[in-house]
């Protein structure tokens, strides 16, 4: 409770506040509170001067939505007589404006009306601020909860603070199992004590963030006691005046596996395992050039299977796939250790055949065609016969390039379809079938 001297001199004081002020006198015949003064910077909130607001019950000075709340925070000060603090919304214009109201009653002497201080101070900027910063750490959380890898923060005792999902996955325990447990328990029982040594000699060092690359792994245990290595990335940061320290966490795989397997994808056709187009491509330029070192030969052959776009469209993909791995096969199985397949794309392959003169590529290329001839496939009770048509042609001592070798079989095939499949064309105008 506030004691005044006059009204004069509670007046002159609150003119001198920096925040909103105002005094109400309770007028019991209205059940009301009357303005009796406020300051310059309280009038925001009345849309007046203090002359033409002097004297008003809050009634009239404000809409409905503000004077309830108003009226209730001057009624529970008056009534209990303890000061009341809250905030309340009001629009101004086209803008939302958040007001902390702080209400005290004022001594005044026996007989008189009870008097009120209203002071108001505009908090919009402060709420945003902790709006915002309630948004940043909802994203926060979010972010870590969903983040692929296992994010575990642990407090200056090594305890632990954060554990997401992804660290559930990975370890096996839930989040409520471990937060406030010690890190030490994802660990073996043996490296424990040297990992503790570790993380104090982190955090002393001046360097924030250290990767532990895949020659210095961190040994995992699981909650079913199973082990695993993993690789961190950990950093340090102060929260207040505590230290914290947080692990990414990536259960670590075989990486040269890994990479051998896309060495294998980056060289070989999916479906049929032959080599594709780009290595093939790579290997006869090494064939060439080697054969023009060392004035050597070497035969090419380009395959097609005949009709297979019709066998495709009758039975289907599945059965179209099944042919075009029993032809690779077959086709692999014919050639030696030292020549090359692949599938060239679609229904059509090639094969480098070095040092192979164009008699013995012609034999090897009649025994693919007649093996193709008198074979079956067999798929879910289904059993067809297909044929293939081949091109051949030699190149002494490397003769041309690439494009001009590939360009050559490629007519021949052409010739073996057009004169009527089943066939071989050595030569473009004596094609020869077996």
């Amino acid at each position: 409770m506030v004691l005044a001297d006059s009204q004069p001199d509670i007046i002159r004081s609150i003119e001198t506040l920096g925040t909103a002020c105002a005094i109400y006198e309770y007028v019991e015949e209205i059940a009301d509170y009357v303005l009796i003064g406020c300051n310059p910077e309280y009038e925001s909130h009345l849309g007046k001067s203090t002359g033409d607001a002097t004297g008003s019950p809050t009634s009239m000075l404000f809409p409905d939505r503000i004077y309830d709340q108003l009226y209730d925070a001057l009624e529970e000060c008056r009534r209990h007589q303890h000061a009341v603090e809250n905030i309340v919304s009001i629009r101004q214009g086209d803008h939302e404006r958040l007001w902390r109201y702080f209400i005290l009653q004022i001594a005044v002497p026996a007989g008189h009306r009870p008097r009120i201080m209203h002071a108001s101070v505009d908090v919009t900027g402060k709420q945003l601020l902790e709006d915002n910063l309630h948004l940043d750490m909802e994203r926060f959380k979010k972010v870590v909860q969903f983040a692929h890898d296992a994010i575990i923060t642990i407090d200056s005792s090594e305890n632990i603070v954060i554990f997401n999902q992804a660290a559930s996955r990975i370890f096996g325990y839930s989040s409520e199992e471990m937060i406030g447990r010690p890190l030490s328990e994802l660990m073996p029982v043996e490296i424990r004590r040297k990992h503790s040594d570790n993380i104090a000699a982190f955090a002393n060092a001046p360097d924030t963030s250290r990767h532990m690359h895949s020659r210095a792994q961190v040994l995992a245990q699981r909650k079913d006691g199973s082990e695993f290595s993993a690789s961190i990335t950990i950093s340090k940061s102060r929260i207040g005046r505590d230290p914290e320290m947080t692990a990414i966490v990536r259960e670590s795989f075989d990486e040269t596996g890994l990479i051998e397997d896309l060495l294998i994808a980056s060289r070989h056709d999916a479906l049929t395992g032959l080599y594709n187009r780009r290595r093939f491509g790579e290997l006869l330029d090494a064939e060439i050039s080697r054969c023009r070192r060392f004035d050597r030969g070497f035969s090419l052959l380009m395959l097609d299977i005949d009709d297979f776009k019709k066998i495709n469209d009758t039975y289907g993909h599945i059965v179209g796939d099944h042919l075009l791995q029993t032809f690779s096969r077959r086709l692999a199985g014919t050639l030696r250790e030292m020549d090359v397949a692949c599938r060239w794309g679609g229904e059509e392959f090639v094969a480098l055949l070095p040092e192979t003169s164009i008699e013995g590529a012609f034999v090897v290329a009649e025994k693919i065609r007649a093996e193709t001839e008198t074979a079956r496939l067999k798929h879910d009770g289904i059993e067809l016969g297909f044929t293939v048509s081949i091109g051949l042609a030699h190149f002494p001592a490397g003769d041309g390039s690439i494009d001009s070798a590939i360009d050559t079989v490629d007519q021949r095939l052409y010739s073996a379809k057009k004169s009527g499949k089943n066939r071989i064309v050595a030569v473009h105008d004596r094609p020869e079938h077996g």
